[in-house]
């Protein structure tokens, strides 16, 4: 498969699980193929969607840029702050900023999230993992889980362009129940743009619910 093919297909994962609209009249190529091997299957007549959570994780794996060597456990660090940057320091600066799987201002999360999802499994040793949308409460899913075998390690919510108070609302209300339901400490992570606004300090944020905002360059 050609970098275009890999490109194209990579693009199509920030849907996630999402359906998106297609004219299954006006196929290409390469979309026809994804339908023939059951990567993706007809919704309906007019969207599509990945066939199943595991051939999205596949397609993210297969797709997104992964290290050869995990570091020893020993190396891996306690603090949830160093292993985001970590994580964040082996991302392909290429794929968050092409224009194409950008939001309209600044980088998309569900692109930060797939990629933080292979570079956290690459880097972690053998036992400790990186999940994907974790199930929570209801119908929400939780962006990332690091976990050692059956023990849950770090949680982390991504957001972007969060800046005033008005625009954490919602965030943080999803936090909470992300905190409630899985009994532990959530990071909310917010990705703004560098040379704008910068977020706003918040106060009274419950205890359990650790900010971070990620200058995105």
């Amino acid at each position: 498969m050609n970098f275009d093919k890999k490109k194209y297909i990579r693009n199509l994962t920030e849907y996630m699980m999402d359906c998106w609209e297609i004219d299954l009249n006006n196929l290409n190529d390469l979309d026809k193929k994804l339908l023939d091997i059951r990567i993706l299957y007809p919704v309906d007549s007019n969207s599509v969607a990945f066939t199943s959570c595991i051939t999205l994780h596949v397609c993210i794996d297969a797709l997104f840029p992964t290290l050869s060597k995990s570091i020893p456990k020993r190396e891996v660090l306690d603090e949830p702050v160093n292993l985001l940057a970590l994580g964040l320091s082996w991302i392909d600066p290429t794929i968050v900023t092409d224009k194409r799987v950008q939001n309209k201002v600044g980088v998309s999360e569900r692109v930060i999230q797939a990629s933080l999802f292979c570079a956290f499994n690459s880097l972690l040793p053998r036992l400790m993992m990186c999940l994907l949308e974790i199930k929570g409460e209801g119908r929400t899913q939780l962006d990332l889980m690091i976990v050692d075998g059956d023990q849950n390690l770090v949680a982390y919510s991504l957001k972007c362009n969060k800046i005033s108070s008005t625009d954490f609302e919602k965030p943080i209300d999803q936090v909470q129940i992300y905190a409630s339901h899985f009994e532990m400490g959530v990071y909310l992570v917010n990705f703004f743009l560098s040379g704008h606004k910068p977020p706003s300090d918040l106060d009274n944020v419950s205890e359990g619910i650790i900010i971070i905002n990620v200058k995105d360059n």
